[in-house]
C-alpha cells in the first residue's frame, strides 16, 4: 500500500519556522544545507544506511531541492525525529 503524505508547507521565517505534522504524526523542518562529496544528503540511500528517516519521495532520493544558483545549496525536508539529520535543524 503505497502512503500518501500531505502536501509540504514552506514557510520561511527568520526565525524557526513551524513543523508540518502529517496524519501519521512525523513531523519535517525544509532546511537549506551546502551539500558537497562529504555531506550526508537526507534521504539518500548512504543516509538510509545509517538510520536517516527523513522523506524520500519529498527530498527527490537525496537530490534535495534547489534553492540559488549556487549547486551547493540545496533544499531538503528533514524529519525533526532523524537520528542522522536532527542535529542540523538546530544549526543556524
Amino acid at each position: 500500500m503505497r502512503r500518501e503524505y500531505p502536501e509540504p508547507h514552506l514557510c520561511i521565517s527568520p526565525t524557526q519556522p513551524p513543523a508540518v505534522q502529517d496524519d501519521y504524526g512525523v513531523s519535517v523542518r525544509f532546511k537549506i544545507l551546502r551539500v558537497g562529496a562529504t555531506v550526508s544528503r537526507p534521504a539518500s540511500r548512504d543516509a538510509r544506511r545509517r538510520g536517516c528517516t527523513c522523506p524520500v519521495e519529498e527530498n527527490r532520493g537525496g537530490g534535495g531541492w534547489d534553492v540559488a544558483d549556487d549547486e551547493q545549496l540545496k533544499g531538503f525536508w528533514i524529519d525533526e525525529e532523524c537520528a542522522v539529520h536532527r542535529a542540523g535543524l538546530s544549526q543556524g
